[in-house]
């Protein structure tokens, strides 16, 4: 794949290169008179090393641009001030500063005026979308998704076009050279590129190194290290092409000394330089000093050019302001370089510039400092999606702890939008990233619980989803945007949205390993774990991939091969606290109790605010009776979350099955404290369930009536008060609020520990809410699972076990939820009974009824319990809770 190496000139009519002086005709050192020449500024671009190694590097791309710049400091090209110079190379040719260099051009530019533009480095194209476009590889760019940060050909158009209108006219010199493997390799990407640029954009003259089939060579026998075209378009404008010795050199004549000398030096590698435009137009007088030291040195094979220095513009302005103004513009610049960008209030770099702003004095540097600003808001972002995009482990780990830096960044490219205005060709692109990492942020910080109950989920994740669509108006064709689009859709819609980013990134992983993921979910397990070795291959070091292999296997109930895998994941990404966490269940799952407990705690040493976990632990605790720790833990999670009414809830447990109960009134005492200084619905929410566990219904509907007035649009405090009404056996009157909640966009998941749904199903209106719950969530498994238990209670265990096997479809671990209140026992005696280990399970179900689970219809009829039934475990178990059913 060829490397693309682009230099535009935009000048006045007739006039290429020539000599910045005076307004009157100056005399040359020949004595002839030389032509006056409007004001030239130039933008040098060249990158040999980029930031991703997935980008090969180059080798002299970057001596070229310099030789370039300095070229144009010389004699030869015109005597241009420093200041008039943007030389950007390898670390500085960022996106931004690109843009930012760009900028210059088009605000500074004025009728009659010349802009120089070069860019040496890679070119390539979108890989295999129907519009196939164009972009020139910054340093910064991502190496298989340019839409997320390389700089678009279409914004180069812009240019050309802007500057065009403004009376500037145009010479694009570009050269698609080296080779390199890229994104658009197996599509002609750079080829593709090249002929792109080969076609006007507006009235410009082109001059390209090689046809668009064929490489451009770079090597140490031009100038000992640069592109052999680059070598020789420079000595031919310096006077070697002046093949009629008028001292001009015109574009006839440029294209003849390219073609003799490139093909000859490139033999048998065919590289044939080619022009497009009217043949008369004059690039450059010829400096006949210039010349003769040209000529003298390639004689005696020295270096045709050395760098010229001078006096930087900036200083030159600052040397006529006050004292306090520069003391206040080296602030400005020591804050850009820290990175202190927003912050602190008065000292960072956009108060300053804010300020500096409104100095008439500086005007002249108002427009780089505003330039400087805006690329330093958007590198950082930049960066992170650049991660994101090569699957970065350390990003992902920050992500599974929930450390979410993406507000920082919304605000950061917020403020950059400011700056440039809905005009600029970047603004769109930089809104995109805008909403998409709003987005993002509020994703992370739902997933991880880093918010508090009292700001509605629905209203979170609505927030999230209008965010990503706003990113995908203002870029339609970004795969880290269809992503996160699927991440945060359902169903089908998932699968949609990552075959599209797939399509335009088909060298990313992580859209491969969400597809997998979705495949999973349907229990298409054997597209899953292709989706999921796919992503392994474009990134072996890719750590989720390996998890959700393992998590495949235990689907199957190959549960070495599971572990085995999800212990390679955690070898790749040890800071991961999702994968250690889905390790610790799977070892609960495998009653390797004690193997989990140790997992568990070193999650909360790399996150001690991961709220699932303590839940789990508790869980644990109360499972294997270790009342004490479970009360440690639960005291620990409320040092973390106050407000948590989880924890409180399993204090009361633990208090319960510990036969502590002697510390249950204190502890309501403490939520109803609690509820008094919170004075919202989550504070009597967590006060409401206390009294259902001491059966004051009556009261706990009080605060529900009260949560409902106070927070209307929060699913839990509907699912709370269907709760309450279901505890006091009114179980057609709670079944409008939990819909209510669903509606909202709760998981009926979330209910089923707080709602016995065996009893729910007394329900006269309970089949039509089965029903309803199927039709609205066709791809989730709990109204199957309803309907199942409906049918069980008719004794139809044929369609209830029909039913009950679509929803674990469906839902894979929905068979495990307490489907029953106050039953975590039972759920491990459920788990149990999947395995096949029976003496286990019965040793769960004993534990399940001694904490007060007897409900006999259901240790009758619950079809998870069959294979259970004519062992005489079960038989004594039965005899010993329900004596006068089994008396006889």
């Amino acid at each position: 794949m060829k490397t693309l190496f682009l230099l535009i000139s935009l000048l006045a009519p007739n006039i290429f290169f020539a000599q910045e002086r005076g307004v009157t005709p100056a005399t040359n050192s020949s004595g002839a008179t030389a032509r006056v020449a409007p004001t030239t500024r130039a933008v040098v671009v060249g990158i040999s090393d980029y930031q991703d190694p997935n980008i090969p590097d180059l080798r002299f791309a970057d001596r070229d641009a310099t030789a370039f710049a300095a070229y144009l400091q010389s004699a030869a090209g015109g005597s241009l001030p420093a200041e008039n110079i943007k030389l950007l190379t390898n670390k500085a040719a960022t996106t931004g500063a690109i843009a930012s260099a760009m900028d210059w051009l088009i605000e500074d530019c004025k009728a009659g005026d010349r802009a120089i533009i070069y860019f040496s480095g890679h070119g390539d194209v979108e890989t295999r979308t129907r519009f196939q476009r164009g972009f020139l590889l910054t340093y910064d760019s991502p190496p298989s998704n340019y839409l997320a940060g390389a700089f678009a050909l279409i914004f180069l158009q812009d240019i050309i076009t802007t500057l065009s209108e403004q009376g500037v006219q145009v010479v694009m010199i570009s050269d698609a050279c080296r080779a390199g493997k890229l994104a658009g390799s197996d599509i002609g990407g750079a080829q593709a590129t090249a002929a792109n640029l080969s076609r006007q954009f507006a009235n410009e003259i082109k001059i390209l190194s090689c046809q668009p089939d064929e490489f451009s060579l770079e090597g140490e026998q031009w100038g000992g290290g640069r592109g052999c075209f680059s070598y020789h378009l420079i000595d031919g404008l310096t006077g070697m092409a002046d093949g009629n010795a008028d001292k001009q050199v015109n574009l006839l004549e440029i294209n003849r000394y390219l073609e003799e000398t490139v093909p000859k030096e490139t033999a048998p590698q065919t590289q044939i330089p080619m022009t497009v435009g009217s043949k008369g137009t004059i690039l450059t007088d010829v400096d006949e000093a210039s010349l003769l030291a040209l000529r003298e040195q390639k004689e005696k094979a020295l270096p045709a050019i050395a760098t010229i220095e001078t006096k930087g513009f900036e200083q030159v302005v600052l040397a006529g302001v006050d004292s306090i103004w520069q003391k206040k513009y080296e602030q400005f610049t020591t804050a850009l370089q820290k990175g202190e960008l927003l912050e602190p209030a008065g000292a960072s770099a956009y108060d300053l510039y804010t300020e500096l702003s409104k100095v008439p004095e500086l005007e002249r540097l108002h427009g780089i400092m505003k330039r400087n600003l805006a690329t330093a808001l958007q590198e950082e972002s930049q960066q992170a999606i650049n991660a994101y995009l090569r699957a970065d482990t350390k990003d992902l780990e920050a992500r599974s702890r929930g450390e979410s830096r993406y507000y920082k960044y919304v605000e950061y490219l917020e403020k950059a939008t400011e700056l440039l205005g809905p005009e600029h060709y970047m603004y769109k692109s930089l809104k995109a990233k805008q909403h998409y990492f709003h987005a993002v942020d509020l994703r992370v910080r739902l997933s991880s619980r880093t918010f508090s109950l009292g700001d509605s989920v629905s209203i979170w994740q609505a927030s999230s989803k209008e965010n990503i669509q706003k990113a995908l108006e203002y870029e339609s064709n970004a795969a880290y945007i269809f992503n996160e689009m699927s991440i945060l859709s359902a169903g089908e819609e998932r699968k949609v949205y990552l075959e599209k980013a797939i399509e335009i990134a088909p060298e990313w992983a992580i859209p491969y390993n969400n597809l997998g993921i979705y495949y999973r979910s349907i229990k298409d397990l054997e597209k899953a774990e292709s989706c999921f070795r796919k992503a392994i291959e474009l990134a072996p070091y890719f750590s989720h991939p390996y998890l959700n292999i393992g998590l495949n296997y235990a689907d199957q109930k190959k549960y070495h091969e599971a572990e085995i895998w999800m212990k390679k994941a955690i070898e790749r990404s040890p800071g991961n606290v999702q994968h250690l966490n889905s390790l610790a269940t799977f070892y609960r799952d495998r009653n390797r109790p004690e193997e989990a407990e140790q997992l568990w705690l070193q999650v909360l040493k790399l996150n001690p605010t991961y709220i699932h976990v303590y839940n789990s632990l508790s869980g644990l605790y109360q499972d294997t009776k270790q009342y004490d720790q479970a009360e440690a833990i639960n005291w620990k999670r409320l040092e973390v979350r106050p407000t948590d009414g989880d924890a409180y809830s399993d204090l009361l447990f633990t208090y319960k099955y510990s036969g502590q109960l002697e510390k249950i009134p204190a502890l309501i005492k403490k939520m109803e404290h609690l509820n008094n200084s919170v004075k919202n619905w989550e504070g009597e929410n967590i006060l409401g369930y206390a009294y259902m566990f001491e059966k004051n219904y009556d009261a706990a509907l009080i605060l529900a009536d009260n949560s409902i007035k106070n927070a209307p649009n929060s699913p839990w405090v509907h699912k709370f008060k269907g709760s309450v009404l279901v505890r006091k056996k009114e179980y057609d009157a709670a079944i409008p609020f939990l819909e209510t909640a669903i509606d909202m966009g709760m998981n009926p998941s979330n209910m089923i520990d707080e709602i016995d749904f065996y009893e729910l199903s007394k329900a006269k209106s309970f089949k039509s809410f089965a029903e309803r719950l199927m039709e609205k969530m066709p791809e989730n498994g709990f109204g199957f699972r309803m309907m199942s238990i409906y049918y069980q209670n008719l004794g139809d265990n044929r369609k209830a076990k029909t039913l009950y096997s679509k929803a674990v479809k469906l839902s894979p671990g929905i068979e495990n939820y307490r489907i029953n209140y106050e039953s975590q026992q039972y759920t491990q005696c459920q788990q149990m009974v999947d395995q096949g280990d029976y003496e286990k399970a019965l040793y769960f179900l004993d534990a399940a009824l001694a904490a007060g689970n007897r409900d006999y219809d259901l240790m009758q009829n619950n079809i998870q319990l069959d294979p259970l039934r004519e062992l005489a475990g079960f038989k004594a178990l039965m005899r010993q809770y329900f004596p006068e059913k089994t008396k006889n």
